[in-house]
């Protein structure tokens, strides 16, 4: 029978493409857009997918705003209403078919969208798609399509007046960003701007379809081993007529292919398909750095006769993932579970790119998660208040093994919950998760972002109770329904932070996930984080500056004011420029007590751009490692935030330009999945090993006391095997015993990890402050060779250097690694790769570099 089966498949499948005329055909409408303010009727040149603020930008009807304090020129901007237009053909081959559907892939927001003078659509959510059957009203030629925009913010001031309490808004002064299904970023947050913009910022598709067509595919595992994976592809299939037809499925990489294929009756309208198939010796998905993310293509195709009717092709992995959380003495676990082996998350949480969408290409997703993968991270956390990504970025999560935690799209709000508003929610919530649950990567869906956290610090107090009454209809009914209708297989957490229990609150560190900002928002120092034992804290860190080069992009030279001091409080020191670009209230002021805590604070602008960097990379790693160190206790570090989504002054390791900050290159050491951790507890030094790693490591671990000047004081070095999956202490010493008759300002503990000659991992333990550390004139040899397309760095030094950060004037480029100590004796082997071929000598003359060494205070 399978014999007879498989010929069957090898006359049908293999058929070249999709010839049959009936079968659906699509095409993108993308040119000959215009668009005007509604009052003035004046036509530009428009871009879809866009957004008015950049199409405006791109005219030069308003200055840049992301640069200075341009911001506050364009907010005119959001009171306004907006038409955008354009007419087109359909091709024969689409307008003979009988359904003919136009498809809005995402329009923001408020939209009513009119086709040959007749009212088709009336949109008021963001984040939700529609389609529209326009065959009756579409011609073959000079199609008029018109989308007006309405203000969302003059449309819900009304409603606002109306409402009979008051709604918690943190981001938004004029307060109507609750009211409107819209990404809350762009009412501006304590890291980006106020840009209320409009648009149709995903595109706008025409299909045509004769018979049927395919939508909202799941695929479910339905029991695996490591012998077969049962899977079952499940589909809606929109049938025009009843009609028998072949339902065929395809799985498997290249042309190792398994398939099924099903008789299928058809009714007219909508049916409900489900077709198994059977994978032999399943390969499994796994995060990065516990194996390969391995993905199947699965194809599900219907056929009548030998036609293709339509088909629909996606990429699935195989995995099981579980949310544990098992009672214990200290209360209850949080961990993630993948194909059985307890994953330590490590990661960051993610914004959106930018504010103007449109500029988000598949090419910046690809470098920044390329970034997330390159520093051993495993998880990101898309928040709250931002969007749900493009398809892109889950394609890209699902090769590259990263976790994605899934947040709905509310954050710090909460809502008016009216008839409307919930059938609104409902709308946006199936869409989404019909749209993203076929992507390995994501293992949870979260109601929300810190609503139930802020309603029990304070909201309780000043809000009405109905606000929580249907906050709770939302994120602790609804979603968690839906979430369980339509993807059974992932765990629903109801809000971050949160305990996942209406007795214990929320943020609490023995149970669920914890927000742990007692750092930057309280006073230095950043050692707290050491009394912290969370289960797994999804928000903490501390707000630096961007790289000098974008420093550069987004102010004019008086903008970049010098002679800070620790007396001047901060904000009266710095230019209104860099106050705007820096949305955290008493953000600056932040920034320059922790630097003065710990660090010489410097005179140059620069050189205090520098030492921030180095404030908030020293933070994170501190409370990385202490995280680490705890496991199993706490499983999860997940820091805020990765990126930036314009020029600013923030929390974030990559700034917008896509530069790496210090904090990005301590996340390569600090995430390696093998690390050496000292750490001084109970006057003792305790030499902690954490293994990310499956399988036992064989290695020798190499201890050095050394003063800056680069002498040896004392060493120990021996063999381990470090347990898998683990935090253990193999070495500790009293530390009156290490620092006995010594300097403590004078000296510094080295620790290393190597295997096969091969350094693993590498760490220092200071005694006192880098401010009350007796520094030496840097004295560092720099050996520059061309290699093939990149630049050949070699660095050593005669005495101790801390902190070592390298820069090239006028040229763009990236260290493989940078902002590291340099440890006496020890030779770097670097690398500077460019997209700008520089020859060696030309590098030799724009290479720079900065020390902690030499930077002069300003007092």
């Amino acid at each position: 029978m399978r014999n007879i089966i498989f010929l069957l498949f090898t006359t049908i499948v293999f058929l070249p493409g999709c010839h049959n005329p009936n079968c659906c055909q699509r095409f993108q409408l993308t040119g000959s857009w215009q668009f005007a303010s509604a009052d003035s009727m004046h036509w530009y040149t428009a871009q879809v997918p866009g957004n008015i603020h950049s199409d405006l930008l791109n005219h030069g009807l308003i200055p840049d705003p992301y640069f200075r304090n341009n911001e506050l020129a364009v907010q005119w901007i959001e009171e306004k209403n907006w038409i955008y237009r354009t007419s087109f053909d359909i091709p024969e081959n689409i307008f003979r078919m009988p359904v003919i559907r136009l498809i809005f892939e995402g329009l923001d927001t408020y939209a009513t969208v009119i086709l040959n003078g007749d009212t088709i659509l009336v949109t008021e959510n963001m984040f939700v798609a529609h389609q529209v059957n326009v065959k009756d009203i579409v011609k073959r030629d000079s199609n008029g399509l018109t989308v007006i925009f309405e203000s969302p913010v003059t449309k819900m001031l009304p409603r606002l007046a109306r409402l009979p309490y008051a709604l918690p808004s943190v981001n938004d002064k004029k307060a109507t960003c609750p009211l409107t299904r819209k990404a809350p970023y762009h009412y501006g947050w304590d890291w980006g701007p106020r840009l209320v913009t409009s648009g149709i910022w995903r595109p706008v598709v025409i299909q045509g379809s004769d018979l049927a067509f395919i939508e909202n595919i799941q695929i479910t595992t339905d029991s695996l081993s490591a012998r077969k994976a049962y899977l079952t592809v499940h589909a809606q299939v929109n049938a025009r007529y009843g009609s028998n037809v072949l339902g065929m499925v395809r799985a498997g990489p290249n042309r190792n292919v398994d398939f099924s294929i099903k008789k299928i009756r058809l009714r007219k309208d909508v049916n409900h398909i489900s077709i198994p198939v059977t994978i032999e010796n399943p390969k499994r998905w796994y995060p990065n750095g516990y194996g390969e993310p391995f993905l199947y293509t699965i194809d599900l195709e219907l056929l009548k006769g030998r036609n293709r009717i339509d088909h629909s092709e996606l990429r699935y992995g195989i995995r099981q993932v579980e949310l544990v959380q098992d009672t214990d003495s200290a209360g209850r676990s949080f961990l993630f579970r993948i194909n059985g082996v307890p994953v330590f998350a490590k990661g960051a949480n993610i914004i959106p790119l930018d504010v103007m969408l449109d500029r988000v290409t598949r090419q910046r997703y690809v470098r920044m998660l390329g970034d997330v993968v390159s520093c051993n991270m495993n998880m990101l956390r898309t928040w709250g208040g931002g969007i749900y990504e493009n398809d892109v970025f889950y394609d890209l999560c699902d090769e590259m093994g990263i976790m994605v935690w899934q947040d709905f799209m509310f954050g710090n709000e909460m809502y008016f919950a009216d008839t409307a508003f919930m059938q609104n929610v409902r709308s946006e919530a199936v869409y989404n998760i019909r749209r993203l649950r076929n992507h390995p990567c994501i293992v949870v869906w979260c109601g929300d972002n810190e609503g139930e956290w802020m309603w029990k610090r304070g909201w309780d107090k000043k809000f009405d109770q109905r606000v929580w009454d249907d906050y709770r209809k939302i994120t602790f009914q609804m979603l968690p329904a839906l979430v369980a209708e339509h993807d059974p297989s992932r765990a629903y957490w109801r809000s971050s932070p949160s305990s996942d229990s209406d007795t214990i609150l929320p943020n609490h560190p023995a149970y669920g996930d914890m927000h742990d900002w007692s750092v930057h928002f309280g006073p230095p120092p950043y050692e707290k984080y050491l009394n912290s034992k969370p289960r797994f804290v999804s928000e903490f860190g501390h707000q630096s500056f961007p790289d000098r080069l974008t420093l550069m992009e987004f102010t004019h030279d008086s903008d970049r004011v010098t002679g800070f001091s620790a007396q001047s409080a901060g904000q009266k020191m710095i230019s209104e420029v860099l106050n705007l670009h820096n949305k955290q209230p008493w953000g600056n002021q932040k920034i320059l007590q922790y630097m003065d805590y710990y660090y010489p604070v410097p005179a140059g602008f620069f050189d205090y751009a520098y030492i921030s960097q180095l404030v908030h990379a020293d933070a994170v790693k501190c409370g990385v490692e202490h995280y680490r160190r705890i496991r199993p206790h706490c499983m999860g570090a997940l820091f805020w935030q990765l990126n930036d989504c314009w020029p600013v002054i923030s929390w974030s390791a990559i700034d917008y330009a896509g530069r790496w900050k210090a904090l990005q290159y301590a996340a390569r050491h600090f995430y390696a999945p093998l690390l050496i951790s000292p750490v001084i507890e109970n006057n003792t030094v305790n030499i902690y090993i954490i293994s990310d790693k499956r399988d036992t490591t064989e290695a020798e671990v190499s201890l050095r006391l050394m003063d800056f000047k680069g002498r040896e004081l004392k060493n120990v070095w021996f063999p381990v095997d470090i347990d898998p999956l683990s935090s253990k202490i193999y070495h500790s010493v009293r530390t009156d015993s290490i620092l006995k008759s010594l300097d403590p300002a004078s000296c510094f503990l080295d620790c290393k990890i190597i295997s096969n000659e091969k350094q693993l991992s590498q760490n220092q333990l200071f005694f006192v402050k880098a401010k009350e550390q007796k520094l030496l004139k840097p004295m560092m040899e720099v050996v520059v060779t061309e290699e093939k397309e990149q630049i050949a760095i070699a660095l050593k030094s005669r005495t101790f250097i801390r902190s070592v950060y390298l820069f090239t004037d006028s040229v763009e480029g990236r260290f493989s690694d940078n902002y590291f100590n340099v440890v006496p004796g020890d030779l770097y082997k670097l690398s500077w790769k460019s997209n700008t071929r520089v020859s060696r000598e030309r590098f030799i003359r724009l290479f720079r570099y900065i020390t902690v060494n030499s930077i002069k205070s300003a007092e």
